[in-house]
């Protein structure tokens, strides 16, 4: 018998997390002479072309995709897998992801069979799925942080003053939100506050309690003490269609009034939102976020380490955190990353380029019919052992 083949990674540096980044979704193994085929003159445009028509190793094989329409897969009938009674997986034959933006046309569409799935149940109605006996309504264990991402930059992309450039601004408003009513009246009371801008299941998060506690006071205090003693008005982007945004928003709309802070809110499209959000031509917008590996390296580059994505497109930067970020990037030791990362999360918090509101489980409901299905905390949803009873 040959010895297996063998693959060499040389890397510049040390990586403390290279092990849990090659277990992720997006490590695959891809079949080389076919990526090497595929359309391009460079890399990335062949990479771009295999994305759209791809060959991976997993239990369902592609089919078709049309964007913002629909994904269908079918069974990959040489999948390496067997169930522990030594049949062959997947059960499924064939899958279909289909788009539906609207979350009362999606429910419609669940509760009536049109479809076996739907994610993204609005927690305002979650005791009324669980309470139909067709449907299988859960709510699983996440890595979910829910914050509203405010751009910080002095000015906007009008050439307006950005009142969210100052960090007294931006601690009242945190201040003026209970988030304790909020969690109540949005989620129904199945999420918790957050304690930092990571999930509290994250590695080496950091925090003593729920981040600003409610005090109209403080608010107050602070934004008289910014020059906004009037009180000021501020934008925030919404979905439209989505149930969460709009209860959000109006609640925190509501709360915001009360210490003098009038919210627009604008009902826009995904592709619009976030062609504006990257754009910069933004004030606010609801966001949510889960981590896809278990380290906090991921979560702090994209929100607070400028040079990769200007913090989640806020603007917001700070040298020491980069410093600190690139130096845990080689950082081997688990005690010293995590006084790293405690660092990080100190600066960040004291005036953050978010509102940090509440960690959440994922709300996914399915047809009784249908068995097997599991999504993990990092959010993949796992359909390899999922089947439909007849």
């Amino acid at each position: 018998m040959s010895a297996p083949d063998t693959i060499t990674i040389k890397l510049k540096q040390p990586d403390p997390v290279l092990i849990k980044a090659l277990a992720t979704f997006n490590t695959a193994i891809l079949p080389q002479k076919a990526y090497e085929a595929s359309p391009g003159a460079t890399d990335e445009e062949k990479a771009k072309s295999f994305a759209e028509h791809p060959l991976g190793t997993g239990p369902f094989k592609f089919v078709s995709w049309e964007r913002n329409v629909s994904m269908k897969l079918a069974r990959n009938e040489n999948y390496w897998r067997k169930d522990a009674e030594g049949k062959q997986l997947p059960y499924l034959d064939a899958m279909e992801f289909v788009t539906i933006p609207d979350d009362a046309t999606r429910i419609l569409k669940l509760q009536a069979g049109e479809v076996d799935g739907s994610e993204f149940i609005p927690y305002a109605r979650v005791a009324e799925l669980k309470a139909d006996p067709n449907l299988d309504m859960q709510l699983w264990p996440s890595t979910k942080v829910n914050f509203l991402t405010l751009n910080v930059r002095p000015t906007l992309k009008d050439g307006s003053k950005n009142p969210m450039a100052d960090p007294r601004v931006r601690q009242a408003m945190y201040y003026a939100i209970d988030k304790d009513a909020l969690i109540k009246l949005v989620t129904f009371d199945v999420a918790k506050p957050m304690i930092s801008f990571m999930s509290s299941s994250t590695p080496y998060v950091s925090g003593n309690g729920p981040a600003f506690p409610y005090d109209q006071a403080k608010a107050k205090a602070l934004l008289a003490d910014a020059g906004y003693g009037d009180g000021l008005d501020v934008t925030s982007l919404a979905l439209a269609g989505s149930a969460d945004d709009t209860a959000i928003l109006s609640t925190v709309q509501q709360m915001w009034s009360q210490v003098g802070i009038r919210l627009k809110i604008e009902q826009v499209d995904n592709a619009t939102r976030t062609a504006r959000y990257r754009g910069g031509d933004f004030q606010m917008r609801v966001s949510l976020w889960t981590d896809d590996i278990a380290d906090p390296n991921e979560i702090v580059s994209y929100f607070a380490d400028f040079k990769n994505i200007e913090s989640m497109h806020t603007g917001w930067q700070d040298k020491k955190v980069s410093d600190l970020f690139d130096a845990s990037l080689k950082e081997m030791d688990a005690g010293k990353r995590a006084a790293q990362y405690k660092e990080i999360q100190d600066i960040y918090m004291a005036a953050p380029p978010i509102i940090p509101l509440y960690e959440s489980p994922y709300p996914v409901a399915f047809r009784k019919a249908v068995k097997g299905f599991v999504q993990i905390p990092l959010g993949n949803n796992i359909f390899v052992g999922a089947s439909v009873e007849k």
